[in-house]
């Protein structure tokens, strides 16, 4: 027989038998005329038509391979991708009979070894009690490769995709009917496995061959790749880097696949990194950023990628190492895809549509660097976004407007005393007077300008010589806001914040509750992850628990807190990410919840602690820090020493990994200049403590927390 006729009866036949048409003697005497056009299915059996109209079923979960039928109907899964694959093999040997004779023949021994797989799949799906054709099948990896026009194009779709993701999804599920008990079917996914590398090696060889030498192999693979396929479609629930190795994929490429996120099929967000949102709010789209923020905001712009679907892309200056991200990989993130631009650029996106745009801030500069994205929004409803509504709600004086009513509706003694609440001015003279007001009576104040975040824009009042810098520094930020605010400078002992999403209707939907870390100064520092009162002392732990009458008594009135900012919010024309933050104080003696301090109409650095905190495991807890270059021993000792001694380990597989304990850069200490951001997990506070203080951070931790010191 001829491959050309072996190659038409798997293609075109209507019976599993014309599917597994004998290969032995093939010749390639006549290899025939070029297939024009891909047909727009393959022969199949009536229940395996890839073009009926049937229900989905749910692909089992691992957690049921231990039920009868499970294991069958998985089985039905990978049975129908063989045949698909064997299919698309046929294809390229009908496309392509001008190909040489050496990939011909590899493609014949490849389909032998996919027959061989779809008869050990259907043999243990039978011992399982389902018959193939029960359950609907999918045309999307047909849909995805039938129109390929040569032969780099089956290569790259095929050997290097859907067989490199094989690789893991064979060795994975090995693992996994072992686990439940079920070894002949382990066994058969042992076969699987060590024959796809060679699938995925025949691939490799031909892919070198055929692509560009002057491109890098995963750049070329990367661009190669038709729509909707993506380089993240080469991976599945777990990595084999080794079978990869085995491959002979390059070891960049490797690196590269584990880590790349990218759509695959829904419209991507675009996350836009600006924190400094505060500073164009006030100065606007042209002012440039002191040099500090700059070089902070660079160190940490990856950031996003702790609230990303692994869909959505991230904006960036410098594309983040793989060395970097692979940890994150491992621990179960869902990475993005980064696309790199030029500071201050409009972000050169080469995807046709977006499901939304989400800048930190709605800023000047963000509004100017997306507009020209904008017809690319599915929801075109979603533009204009509301960048002048977000300047008008991130005031300090709206923050003490909404404070003042609260506290006068909950007349609550547990709460701040209603005159505690900062007083606005707009003027120096104003201003002047209430701070003497507060010294006088022995109370020290600060002084914040209307527009500022994590410390800057404040300036504190402590006695004589702090008031006499007063006036100077007021004229210089009147000459750019209208309005500050006076409050007294409060003995806080815990710093909370409640995050949240205003919708366009005025829905308010609260994320949860987060503990903040500042120092002296008021400037954040990091957070705790997980429950909000971990490290705390036990007094204030109780207070926070209504002393076990009110165990609500913290997150209730916090709670409300978020519903009044969000009507604050909401009348002033703002829908998006927020948070208040607030806190826990002393005031003569007697602690009191200061249940607004701010009010942030963004996203903030306590939606970054619940999104970390969703990726550890129960009973787990953490701190996240932002951790300056000053305040570490060794600068590039740190991330290894503290790595060796707080090793992470990870919980469960694939889309249900967990973070049990361990060091996590999720920034890369690598390329900070300025400051670095961590999460370090755990049951115990003070072990982390004593980690972070033996790998050389130990300066830095005094400033936020008190245990520290002792």
């Amino acid at each position: 027989m001829e491959i050309r006729e072996f190659a038409e009866r798997i293609l075109f036949g209507t019976t599993l038998d014309d599917k597994l048409v004998d290969p032995s003697g093939l010749t390639d005497n006549e290899p025939g005329p070029v297939l024009a056009r891909s047909p727009r299915m393959p022969g199949r059996p009536h229940a395996l038509r890839l073009d009926l109209p049937r229900e989905r079923v749910p692909f089992p979960g691992v957690h049921e391979l231990d039920r009868e039928g499970m294991r069958g109907r998985v089985l039905h899964f990978f049975a129908n991708h063989e045949l698909l694959a064997t299919e698309l093999m046929a294809l390229a040997l009908l496309r392509f009979p001008d190909a040489p004779p050496s990939f011909r023949r590899g493609l014949v021994h490849t389909i032998e070894e996919e027959q061989r797989h779809l008869r050990m799949y259907h043999q243990r799906m039978q011992e399982d009690g389902v018959e193939l054709g029960e359950i609907p099948v999918s045309s999307y990896f047909w849909d995805a490769l039938s129109p390929m026009e040569r032969p780099l194009d089956f290569v790259t779709g095929m050997s290097l995709t859907l067989e490199q993701a094989n690789l893991d999804y064979a060795s994975f599920y090995a693992e996994a009917f072992r686990t439940a008990g079920d070894e002949a079917t382990a066994r058969v996914l042992d076969i699987v496995y060590e024959e796809e590398i060679g699938h995925v090696k025949h691939g490799v060889v031909w892919f070198d061959r055929w692509r560009d030498p002057e491109v890098a192999p995963f750049d070329a693979y990367r661009d190669l790749l038709p729509p909707p396929l993506s380089p993240a479609r080469a991976r599945g629930l777990s990595f084999d880097a080794d079978g990869r190795r085995r491959a002979g994929l390059d070891p960049d490429f490797i690196r590269r696949i584990e880590v790349y996120g990218d759509s695959r099929g829904r419209p991507p967000g675009l996350w836009l990194f600006n924190p400094s949102c505060d500073h164009r709010w006030i100065h606007g789209d042209g002012h440039p950023l002191p040099s500090a923020a700059a070089a902070i905001e660079q160190d940490i712009e990856t950031l996003p990628l702790v609230l990303v679907r692994t869909d959505d892309v991230v904006v960036v200056r410098k594309e983040p190492e793989p060395t970097f991200l692979q940890p994150l990989a491992r621990a179960g993130f869902p990475l993005p895809r980064f696309l790199a631009t030029e500071d201050g650029a409009t972000p050169d996106a080469p995807h046709r549509h977006f499901s939304r745009f989400d800048p930190w801030g709605w800023s000047p500069d963000a509004e100017r660097r997306l507009e020209p994205l904008a017809e690319r929004l599915v929801d075109r409803s979603l533009w204009p976004p509301p960048a002048q509504a977000a300047r008008a709600a991130n005031r300090k004086s709206l923050s003490s407007g909404v404070l003042r009513k609260m506290l006068a509706d909950l007349a609550d003694e547990r709460c701040s005393p209603e005159d505690s609440v900062g007083r606005v001015c707009t003027s120096v003279a104003d201003t002047m007077r209430h701070v003497d007001d507060w010294l006088a009576g022995g109370q020290p104040c600060v002084i914040k300008a209307d527009h500022g975040s994590s410390g800057r824009g404040l300036l504190r009042i402590l006695g004589p010589a702090d008031r006499a810098t007063a006036p100077r520094w007021l004229a210089n930020v009147f000459r750019a806001q209208p309005a500050v605010v006076v409050e007294p400078w409060l003995d806080r002992v815990a710093d909370l914040s409640v995050c949240g999403h205003v919708q366009p209707d005025g829905d308010v939907r609260i994320s949860g509750i987060t503990r903040f870390l500042t120092d002296a100064r008021g400037q954040y520092r990091g957070s705790v992850v997980g429950r909000p009162w971990f490290g705390l002392d036990t007094d204030i732990v109780r207070f926070c628990h209504g002393e076990g009458r009110d165990p609500r008594f913290s997150a209730r009135t916090l709670h409300d807190a978020a519903s009044r900012a969000a009507a604050a919010l909401h009348e002033a024309g703002y829908h998006g990410p927020f948070g208040v933050d607030a806190l826990v104080h002393r005031d003569n003696g007697s602690l009191r919840l200061r249940p607004v301090v701010e009010i942030n109409a963004r996203w903030t650095m306590g939606h970054i602690a619940l999104g970390l905190d969703a990726r550890l495991a129960g009973g787990t807890q953490g701190l996240w820090l932002l951790v300056r270059l000053r305040d570490i021993d060794d600068r590039e000792r740190f991330p290894h020493r503290l790595r060796e001694l707080l090793p992470l380990r990870i919980k469960g597989h694939g889309t249900a990994r967990c973070i049990r304990s361990g060091a996590l850069f999720t920034t890369d200490p690598g390329a900070a200049t300025t400051v670095l951001s961590v999460l370090v997990a755990g049951r115990d506070h003070d072990a982390l403590i004593e980690a972070l203080r033996e790998a050389g951070a130990g300066p830095g931790l005094r400033a936020w927390w008190p245990q520290a010191a002792r």
